[in-house]
Formats: structure tokens, sequence, C-alpha cells
């Protein structure tokens, strides 16, 4: 299970899987029991639960928040609507470093990672950031789509959202 523990900084807050990046990367300063050698012997393999958890979570987000932020344009609700946006973004880039198993670290240099990595759809990265500059819902679902597709399978949605049309709220 992973946690989303606070938001404050980076932006999208801090989820408790970065602490296994952190024990991969780390260079030991004073180990002299050996215990950071023996956990980061743990974390040199990508752990399969994380990655199945992270990428079931990380798909979902982003089709759950894409079906959310329709629902909150049609109501106008501009605020929220542009809030799903980065939201969806930042779901799709959690789930394709898990596709990559590549631990995620940090917000700050996602995207030039994200660039690198071998299983990613064509141009992940000027596409999304278009796409967020644009608020374009199509080219966030494209990349969606695309990124789905690279698991062969592996993500299945927890529900059907195609059953629940969005309608606008009048109060």
């Amino acid at each position: 299970m992973w946690r989303h523990d606070y938001d404050q900084q980076p932006p999208f807050g801090f989820r408790n899987f970065v602490y296994f990046g952190e024990t991969h990367n780390c260079v030991p300063l004073h180990d002299p029991c050996g215990a950071i050698a023996e956990l980061k012997t743990e974390v040199s393999k990508y752990p399969a639960a994380l990655k199945t958890t992270i990428l079931t979570d990380g798909f979902w987000g982003v089709e759950f928040t894409i079906w959310a932020r329709e629902g909150y344009l049609a109501s106008g609700d501009v605020f929220n609507a542009a809030g799903c946006m980065t939201r969806a973004a930042q779901y799709l880039i959690r789930a394709l470093f898990a596709l990559n198993e590549e631990y995620f670290l940090s917000d700050k240099h996602a995207m030039g990672i994200l660039s690198g990595l071998a299983w990613i759809p064509r141009e992940v990265v000027p596409r999304l950031n278009d796409a967020l500059v644009r608020h374009s819902l199509a080219e966030i679902r494209r990349l969606w789509a695309e990124s789905v597709a690279l698991t062969d399978g592996a993500y299945v949605p927890r529900f059907d959202l195609t059953a629940f049309k969005v309608e606008s709220s009048s109060s």
C-alpha cells in the first residue's frame, strides 16, 4: 500500500514509495552495522508488488480524474477542472516510472528522467507539456491510452465509467 503523506513541496506532495528510491540511490556516509547496505540489497530490484500497485492506482487515477474533469467543466468549475489536468499528469508520470521499474524520487527532475525511459509513449514529454499548456484533455486521454497499451493488458480499470454520464450540477 502506498500513501500520500502531505502537500508541502514538491507540488504533488510525497508518497511513501519515494523511500525505496531514496534507499536505492543513497550513498551511506556511515553504516558500521551494514543496515543501509542490507536495505539497498532489498531494493536493488524494483518490487513487483509495488509496480502492480502504482500501475493500477496511477492509471486508475488518470482515468477517474479525466472523468471527473468533464463534470467540473460541465458545471463551470474552472478551478477544479484545471487542477484535474495536473493531477492526471502526475498520476501518468508515476505510472510510467513504475512501468519502467524506475524509482520515482521527485517532481523536480521527473520530466527529464521520463524522456529517457524505454517504455513511454512517443514524445511523451513535449506532448504532455503541450496538453497542460493548452488544457487539452484529448491529448491527456491519448497519452493515457498509449501508456496503458504498453502494459499488455496488465492494467484493468476498477470501474466502467462509461456507464456514468457526467452532468452539469445546477444549484
